[in-house]
C-alpha cells in the first residue's frame, strides 16, 4: 500500500492528479499532494480489449456506462 508507506515517511509518489482524488489518506488530511508549478498534465487514454467471439457481461456494459459517464462529467468540470 503506497499510502502507508508515504504516512510513515518512507516513501514518495508521482502521478496524475485523479490517483489520489479519493485517497483515504488524502481524504483525512494525514498526506497532502503538493502540485508540481508549470507542470501541464498529460491527457491520459483508457481502452478496453476483447475477444470478437466473446461478448461483454451485462456487468462490465453497466460498469464502462458508468465510467464513461464519470469520464465525461470530469472532462466538462475540469
Amino acid at each position: 500500500m503506497p499510502g502507508m508507506v508515504i504516512l510513515v515517511g518512507l516513501g514518495i509518489s508521482f502521478g496524475p492528479d485523479f490517483s489520489n482524488k479519493n485517497d483515504p489518506y488524502v481524504v483525512s488530511g494525514k498526506i497532502v499532494p503538493i502540485d508540481i508549478i508549470n507542470y501541464e498534465q498529460e491527457k491520459i487514454g483508457v481502452g478496453w480489449v476483447r475477444s470478437e467471439n466473446n461478448h461483454f457481461s451485462i456487468n462490465t456494459k453497466k460498469f464502462l456506462e458508468h465510467f464513461n459517464f464519470h469520464s465525461r462529467m470530469q472532462t466538462y468540470s475540469s
